[in-house]
């Protein structure tokens, strides 16, 4: 079977990180729960800047989100254009400074 990645990218510019995490964690669930009914090959990943993974996602309400809802995460540096971590279905992810580009 093949798998079909869809990415939603999410930039949390609000001054309240908590409020962007409630609605990309909202958004995220929903597209998943229509994509599980129209599309069993389908993986959804949460697409976040680096700075937001490190914010939030970091904290201990971040983890817990991750973990309870399993979210599949793909962390970007849209400076270098580069994929930092790629993190399916809640798994621990290493440290961004061991997946650093020089």
């Amino acid at each position: 079977m093949t798998w079909v990645r869809k990415f939603k990218i999410k930039g949390f510019t609000s001054r309240s990180a908590i409020a962007d995490l409630e609605q990309a964690l909202g958004q995220y669930l929903l597209y998943r729960a229509v994509l599980e009914e129209v599309r069993e090959d389908c993986l959804l990943y949460l697409a976040i800047p680096r700075a937001t993974y490190q914010g939030i996602f970091s904290e201990p309400i971040g983890t817990l989100i991750v973990n309870k809802y399993r979210l599949n995460l793909l962390v970007f540096d849209a400076k270098n254009i580069a994929l930092i971590i790629l993190n399916k279905n809640g798994q621990s992810t290493p440290s961004l400074e061991s997946r650093d580009r020089p």
